[in-house]
């Protein structure tokens, strides 16, 4: 599952999921309260932000829900993701971080506008999902990080990658049946949730991931037999993980 963290001690059992706090830190060095929060792919991204910032943390805290959004739920998910959206606001309220980071794999924030809705301030998902960030956004003192999406894989391609390109297939005919569920209307709302907030600091994997020679997005490697960057279950691999570290690394020495 990649989402397991060693450094994690878990509220409940062994985790992956709930509240956890990191241990290995250098709180003697460490000045800042960082948090993690999220679906499973806060999980997925604990290990590297741990691993990059851990040094600036005096209390590293980890909060990770599967499967729940959490600034607007997954309605499919019913009153367990309901709740987690109200979970997550009380929770940063009452913890006060210095910097948090806000890693979440978007779920029913990338569904279309509603019929007659064409400004993205007049969308109720948006305007949902805005209320919720900026109760989360007001209990952060100094900076929040946020995560900008990329599309949704479908899973069984995975195991494709590597005929595809032993047999020398069309490889942008290939990234575009990748693509199970564009992020496009996910990112319009996180862009106009992040416009003129001064605490926060978006990022993207926009310029590992989309390959413009080709214009598609390429979650693997073609030049190494095609590792893959993702797993079956739309989260970085331990080598999309380290492709992606430098971003967490300079966010990291940013604070």
């Amino acid at each position: 599952m990649n989402t397991v963290v060693p450094t994690c001690k878990y509220d409940d059992g062994s985790g992956p999921f709930g509240r956890c706090n990191h241990t290995g830190l250098e709180e003697d060095k460490g000045k800042f309260k960082i948090l993690i929060i999220g679906n499973s792919f806060a999980a997925n991204h604990a290990r590297l932000i741990h691993q990059e910032c851990g040094s600036k943390a005096r209390e590293l805290v980890q909060i990770s829900i599967s499967a729940c959004e959490p600034l607007y739920p997954a309605m499919k998910y019913g009153q367990r993701c309901v709740d987690t959206v109200e979970m997550f606001k009380k929770v940063v309220a009452d913890e006060k971080p210095d910097y948090a980071f806000l890693t979440s794999r978007f779920l029913d924030i990338g569904d279309p506008f509603p019929a007659g809705v064409t400004r993205v301030e007049d969308d109720p998902i948006y305007k949902s999902m805005k209320k919720s960030f900026d109760v989360l956004v007001a209990s952060v003192k100094f900076k929040i990080f946020v995560f900008m999406q990329i599309p949704e894989i479908v899973p069984s391609n995975i195991e494709k990658i590597v005929d595809v390109i032993k047999n020398k297939e069309d490889l942008a005919e290939f990234d575009k049946s990748f693509v199970q569920r564009n992020h496009t209307i996910a990112r319009i709302r996180y862009e106009k949730m992040v416009q003129g907030c001064e605490k926060c600091v978006p990022f993207d994997y926009d310029s590992l991931f989309f390959n413009k020679t080709t214009s598609t997005w390429r979650f693997y490697d073609e030049a190494n037999n095609g590792l893959s960057y993702m797993t079956t279950i739309n989260h970085l691999s331990f080598h999309g993980l380290e492709l992606v570290r430098h971003i967490f690394s300079n966010l990291c020495s940013s604070i």
